[in-house]
């Protein structure tokens, strides 16, 4: 269902800052905006800030929650990493202006690499704002997990696993000691494609890819460097990637754990408050609707983790290699983000950018971590260090940190080679393929060998489409290469 939402100006003494500073009141009297934001949640969160941008500059800006494609009229719109791919390698988007990169509204070097110029980037060029990120991480009962008898047999039945866990090994050993002692499922239900996906892409991430330290960027050449930025196909060749040994073994985890998982869907916070799950990987929204005790902090049987790395990873050459009892943590980020956008048909550019900026500043950002019903995630470095920006999901101190540290872990700045989604045109049909051989493997039609096989030859087919000058300049350019 689409929703237009019309926000008119009105008076207000509060200034609206810029690309480089404050405006006068009235800077866009009479402009009229339209804005495509296809996600609902989303659209919420950012009424109120494109509300009192207009109150300020004396604009109306209409909020249309529908697909771009059938928002001919706007001028620009709010995307996610998959959509933003189309829009960018079609030549639809107007370039970042100077004046943002070089004003003190934003400012600019607060915001995430990861964001401002890998998710909001094309061929190395800005094109966008990051405007909300995404957030996932690991919350376990701290009650049941702590029980003498569980920890003691769990050790002796498996004498490395760790609690919390560290790795997602760590998790499948204690999902299936849990499902085992107590006869039934100790995970949580698949929700729905999108966590599924969710799994595959983080858990694969950590396989497929070394962690390196920003120290370590760009210490073996230009040719390794293209290499490190190969996730799901390779830049060189356009051929898909995902019968490497590393997604393999993601998919195989996922088959692993979906025994120790009910066979008919179910909420992971309804799961997890019932102790039926003894632990679940949770959005931020999904956080937010923890239960609460009568004195409104979060019930203290829930505890949170970050997001599990792995054991181990593969090299180049397919081969395993242990990470001598470290864990390889590679972040898979921005799949649930926002990225604002400028179309180069708008005949109200600034106006849009204006608006944009306003939204991805410090202030309107930390309003919108400020409802975690709306799940926005970390995109500035203030949230990433503040626990301020985390104080309405309402753990006690000693939790909020944990939440904070765990959202640390999961941006990791120190990490130079994250894994981002697919952002090349037709990327959601993509992601649909690979989503039905994932299915296809969870409910044992299929082995996962098999099942990616598959998923392959359809990528393989659907790129060929395309002419393949064309697709391996979209993939580089998603990468940030020319």
């Amino acid at each position: 269902m689409s929703l237009l939402l019309l926000i008119p100006a009105c008076e207000s003494a509060a200034p609206v800052g810029t690309d480089s500073g404050p405006v006068a009141a009235g800077e866009f009297a009479g402009v009229q905006l339209t804005v495509a934001c296809p996600d609902a949640r989303f659209a919420a969160a950012f009424r109120p800030r494109a509300a009192a941008w207009a109150g300020t500059t004396g604009a109306t800006v209409h909020i249309v929650e529908k697909p771009v494609a059938d928002v001919p009229d706007a001028d620009g719109a709010i995307v996610k990493s998959a959509q933003f791919g189309t829009l960018a390698a079609h030549g639809k988007l107007a370039g970042l202006p100077m004046a943002i990169r070089s004003g003190s509204r934003i400012p600019w070097d607060k915001l995430l690499d990861s964001y401002r110029k890998d998710l909001a980037g094309w061929g190395g060029v800005e094109l966008g704002l990051p405007l909300a990120g995404d957030g996932y991480l690991l919350v376990y009962r701290a009650d049941i997990l702590a029980e003498p008898q569980h920890q003691q047999a769990l050790k002796r039945q498996s004498p490395q696993t760790q609690i919390p866990p560290r790795s997602w090994e760590d998790v499948a050993e204690i999902a299936a000691y849990f499902s085992e002692v107590r006869g039934k499922p100790s995970l949580p239900a698949w929700v729905d494609d999108d966590h599924l996906a969710a799994r595959f892409y983080q858990i694969a991430a950590c396989y497929e890819r070394e962690a390196a330290n920003r120290s370590q960027a760009g210490a073996s050449g230009p040719a390794v460097n293209i290499r490190s930025l190969e996730f799901l196909f390779d830049l060189q060749t356009g051929a898909p990637r995902l019968t490497r040994p590393g997604f393999v073994a993601a998919l195989e985890w996922l088959t692993r754990s979906t025994a120790f998982r009910p066979t008919t869907a179910g909420d992971p916070v309804e799961s997890l408050t019932r102790g039926s799950s003894v632990l679940a990987v949770l959005t931020l929204a999904e956080l937010a609707r923890l239960p609460h005790t009568a004195t409104g902090v979060v019930a203290p049987q829930f505890a949170i983790a970050p997001l599990p790395g792995t054991e181990s990873t593969f090299g180049a050459d397919g081969q395993k290699v242990f990470g001598s009892g470290k864990v390889n943590a590679v972040p898979y980020l921005g799949a649930g983000g926002q990225i604002g956008v400028v179309f180069q048909s708008g005949k109200n550019q600034a106006a849009v950018w204006n608006l944009l900026a306003a939204t991805a500043g410090l202030a309107s950002s930390l309003a919108m971590l400020s409802e975690p019903r709306f799940g926005v995630g970390p995109f500035r470095n203030e949230h990433v260090y503040e626990d301020r920006c985390w104080l309405a999901y309402n753990f006690d101190p000693a939790r909020t940190r944990k939440l904070t540290e765990a959202l640390q872990r999961y941006v990791n700045l120190e990490i130079s080679n994250p894994t981002f989604p697919l952002r090349i045109p037709d990327a959601e049909l993509y992601q649909a393929d690979l989503i039905a051989e994932l299915r296809a493997a969870v409910t044992k039609q299929r082995s996962p060998v098999e099942a990616l096989q598959r998923a392959n030859a359809v990528w393989e087919k659907r790129s060929a489409t395309v002419p393949k000058n064309d697709f391996i300049r979209w993939l580089r350019n998603s990468a940030g290469l020319q």
